[in-house]
């Protein structure tokens, strides 16, 4: 069975097996189009709705250092670049016109664009949603403009927004060096990189579309043809080699985080590791206060836990009182006992516990479901619950072991000063000759 229609059977078992009283989400059906697209529909008939969600993913081996210095620029001129047949302008009063809400974000595997609206507009946010994704057209013009609009935010930021940045760059690929974004580095990006890692990283080979609304299978598979099939297959890339998605605690703020923090990177390498990382993620925050730390997933299935109250600058400038650093040195004294000892039967069964009524809470909000879904596929391996009741005592330990080594933690500062921003002055530059 394939990983996309291993996940999809272990949500439908799991959910009829646990809610036998409370009206049943329809069970998750998938299909795949000739040019590589993987399609994954949730059938919602009570809600007039419609939730298109498509996911593709960054490059990876030697393309990540290309990334880190295309990526964000990219981004910008994917959301303001003419679509299809329409200029930017145009493309945005077409889908305010149907009131439809598109949006696109930056996530650790890859830009994710999402388009939410009633059912009566349907056909039109499939054939909105292609041209956004499949028929964008950047021209030498946008680069400038969001080149020069890209340096200037960059240099409005706050220091505490410029570190956070930084901080969490470092979060999503911890083994790949945050290297600061230079208007020497901006002005040497010419338009056929961009348009190079554009039809690198938009390939329907590398995509996920997922599906929520009220249409059928038959009519999901014609929409999808018609918009998307057309879509040019490229050279489809390998998969991301990473493992499945670790179930979020509540996101915390970055605003309420610490100045500075403690972070322990780790990148599970095997089914069972993947599986423990997945059952600490719950409960290690459960068990010691999510106040006091969080569990955070990265890209490539880095997961980092952030010791939240291994405080040492005040997180709001001078005027906060500096707290002493007990809290740390206790919380820190407190890992390392529980690396030591290691965790007990008891302990396992409840975080398997978490884990299954976590699948089961998400599944059932709608949004959250989808994304879980398009995230698993993506990167098509999965862990179902048979993997996380399988998994035992020795290895649940071990993994505790090679990765919760708070001594050799990363020291992470979410303050930092910049200088004053330069006068900008970028002439226009002709695309590089290949």
């Amino acid at each position: 069975m394939s990983a996309l229609r291993r996940l999809l059977a272990s949500f439908g078992v799991a959910i009829v097996a646990a809610l036998p009283g409370l009206a049943q989400p329809t069970a998750p059906q998938a299909f795949q189009l000739k040019n590589g697209l993987r399609v994954i529909l949730v059938e919602d008939h009570d809600h007039p709705s419609i939730h298109l969600q498509l996911s593709t993913s960054w490059p990876v081996g030697p393309e990540l250092r290309r990334k880190a210095r295309l990526g964000p620029l990219v981004l910008r001129l994917l959301d303001h670049c003419p679509a299809g047949h329409r200029t930017r302008e145009a493309f945005n009063r077409a889908v305010e016109e149907r009131g439809l809400k598109l949006s696109l974000s930056d996530t650790p595997d890859g830009p994710t664009w999402d388009l939410y609206g009633g059912s009566a507009e349907i056909e039109s946010a499939f054939g909105l949603l292609a041209d956004s994704v499949c028929r964008p057209f950047v021209q030498g013009s946008d680069l400038e403009d969001q080149r020069v609009r890209f340096f200037h935010a960059i240099h409005t930021r706050t220091p505490r927004e410029a570190a956070q940045t930084t901080f969490m760059s470092f979060l999503d690929r911890p083994d790949l060096p945050t290297e600061p974004i230079t208007e020497i580095k901006l002005s040497q990006i010419y338009l056929d990189d961009v348009q190079d890692f554009i039809g690198e990283t938009l390939r329907p080979g590398r995509g996920v579309l997922a599906i929520s609304g009220d249409l059928n299978l038959n009519q999901a598979r014609q929409l999808v043809q018609t918009h998307f099939g057309t879509w040019p297959e490229g050279q489809v890339s390998a998969p991301l080699p990473v493992g499945d998605a670790l179930p979020r605690p509540p996101v915390v703020s970055l605003s309420d985080l610490p100045s500075t923090t403690l972070a322990l990177p780790f990148h599970p390498s095997t089914l069972s590791q993947r599986a423990s990382m997945e059952l600490l993620g719950l409960w290690l925050p459960r068990r010691l206060g999510e106040e006091r730390c969080h569990i955070y997933l990265g890209a490539a299935d880095w997961c980092s836990l952030l010791l939240l109250s291994a405080v040492v600058v005040p997180a709001l400038g001078p005027a906060a009182p500096t707290p002493p650093a007990a809290p740390a040195e206790a919380l820190k004294a407190e890992l390392r006992a529980l690396r030591v000892s290691g965790l007990g039967a008891t302990d396992l069964d409840q975080a398997r516990q978490l884990w299954i009524a976590h699948r089961h809470s998400l599944w059932l909000r709608p949004s959250v479901r989808l994304s879980l879904l398009s995230k698993e596929a993506l990167r098509q391996q999965t862990l179902d619950e048979s993997d996380i009741t399988s998994l035992d005592l020795a290895a649940f330990n071990a993994t505790l072991l090679a990765w919760l080594n708070v001594d050799g933690a990363r020291e992470l500062s979410l303050v930092t000063q910049l200088p004053p921003p330069p006068q900008i002055s970028m002439p226009k530059r002709e695309a590089k000759s290949k």
